[in-house]
């Protein structure tokens, strides 16, 4: 007679997701005018929104050949912007960052 047993095992599986994707063209004036903004921004480097414009300021610097100290338009920035660190906790859509 034949014999059955059902048992459990652990399974890691890997699902694609499709994701937008941004492409931005600029002229080197906009590059120029972006890079020397990028250079303003403030906050901590993997707390706060500040790591995302790390990454887009290596990436376009990198295309562009250009950095912070040598763009125009940091010459004529005034002033800074500093991101505050992520929430710990989730935030509901219409609530606002504690200041």
């Amino acid at each position: 007679m034949a014999k059955a047993m059902k048992t459990y095992r652990t399974v890691e599986k890997t699902v694609k997701v499709t994701e937008p994707v941004v492409h931005l063209e600029l002229n080197p004036d906009e590059v120029d005018t972006l890079v020397g903004l990028f250079g303003f921004i403030g906050g901590h480097p993997d707390r706060s929104p500040r790591k995302h414009v790390q990454a887009m300021n290596k990436a376009l610097g990198g295309v562009a050949g250009v950095d912070y100290f040598t763009t125009n338009s940091r010459k004529l920035l005034n002033g800074s912007l500093n991101f505050m660190d992520f929430p710990t906790t989730a935030m509901s859509p219409d609530e606002e960052p504690p200041f």
